[in-house]
């Protein structure tokens, strides 16, 4: 009996440990998590992947795609982390402010100031970022990004699409008309 009883509880825990995160509460509790890894200069080399789902929602997830596979293996108009707006980083500190929300969207701005005294003046100054998240039913999720860069990280990539479709058809009309 003992061991029918350790053999249940086992199974249990074993299914309780395997049970998903539950999602982040509240979108400043989301883009916490999202900067956590930008805060030490140890993890200089993390980037956010447009493709996590982790972080972004589907629907920006599938302009990416369409993204990479309009530019075929080129570099396109986006070309650094998107969350930071860097390629680049020391220690970066994320002020952050759930400027409105309601159960399915919200707007945040975070104000992004790297503290690395190593790098030059300019790269440390504040950088304002604004945030549109939806709520997905894993949780908060970044729909699109302005940054200092440009006004909106969707925009951007169905711009980079287009002109990569109309470049790339472009070049197949003139080989067709080549001899």
């Amino acid at each position: 009996m003992r061991s029918k009883l350790y053999a249940v509880l086992s199974v249990a825990v074993m299914l309780c440990a395997c049970q998903p995160q539950p999602p982040t509460p509240d979108p400043n509790a989301f883009l916490k998590d999202v900067y956590s890894h930008y805060a030490n200069s140890d993890n200089s080399v993390f980037s956010v992947n447009l493709d996590d789902s982790h972080y972004f929602s589907p629907e920006l997830i599938a302009l990416h795609a369409e993204n990479v596979r309009a530019l075929k293996g080129d570099l396109g108009d986006l070309d650094a982390d998107p969350v930071c707006d860097c390629q680049d980083y020391g220690r970066l500190k994320a002020d952050i402010t759930v400027d409105t929300a309601t159960s399915r969207t919200a707007e945040a701005t975070v104000i992004l100031t790297d503290l690395d005294p190593n790098l030059p003046k300019e790269d440390r100054r504040p950088r304002r970022f604004h945030f549109h998240l939806v709520r997905t039913k894993d949780g908060w999720r970044i729909d699109d990004i302005g940054t200092p860069g440009y006004t909106s990280l969707r925009q951007l990539l169905i711009n980079d699409t287009s002109n990569a479709k109309a470049e790339a058809s472009s070049a197949a009309a003139s080989s067709n008309q080549t001899p």
